[in-house]
């Protein structure tokens, strides 16, 4: 009889040691099925991304274009200014001069608005990687507050962005 038990745990063993290969081999093609949905996602993401970003550039090149016609009339309106505070009186040469003060802090911020708008506009024309990059963390985020929504975990809500494990210690 002890003969016997030798041979069936032997097939025993043997059935247990392929059962194990195939279930790892069925995890492993789910897992790389998965990859594949993500990376295909992920592509998916990149074109609508930049599909977006090129209509953003077109719909805010219009705004480059009326920043200089503004810039115009700024110019016209303190060459008026000038002409008429040359033969005026002292309160119109001092309402003059306020004036030109104002339409020179205006112009002031027109350059900056103008500034910022050329830079957002040359920075996603030169790269708009950075908003896939952008919506990709967003969407990773996301994920991960779901997942932790599914486990029952809840994050904290004040919590500093450098107090997440493997962040510097604090008082540092």
């Amino acid at each position: 009889m002890p003969d016997a038990v030798a041979p069936r745990l032997a097939r025993a063993l043997r059935a247990l040691a392929l059962s194990l290969v195939n279930a790892t081999l069925i995890l492993l093609a789910a897992c790389l099925f998965l990859a594949w949905q993500v990376t295909a996602t992920v592509d998916r993401v990149g074109v609508r991304m930049a599909e977006a970003a090129a209509v953003q550039v077109a719909r805010l090149a219009p705004l480059a274009d009326e920043i200089a016609l503004t810039r115009g009339e700024i110019a016209g309106l303190r060459a008026d200014l000038a002409e008429l505070g040359e033969g005026a009186d002292e309160g119109a040469a001092r309402l003059g001069a306020t004036l030109g003060e104002r339409l020179a802090e205006a112009e002031a911020r027109l350059d900056a608005v103008s500034g910022e708008v050329a830079g957002a506009l040359a920075a996603v024309a030169a790269d708009p990687g950075v908003l896939v990059d952008r919506a990709v963390a967003a969407g990773v985020d996301r994920a991960g507050l779901w997942a932790a929504g599914l486990r029952g975990c809840t994050l904290p809500a004040a919590a500093p962005q450098d107090a997440r494990p493997g962040g510097p210690p604090e008082g540092a």
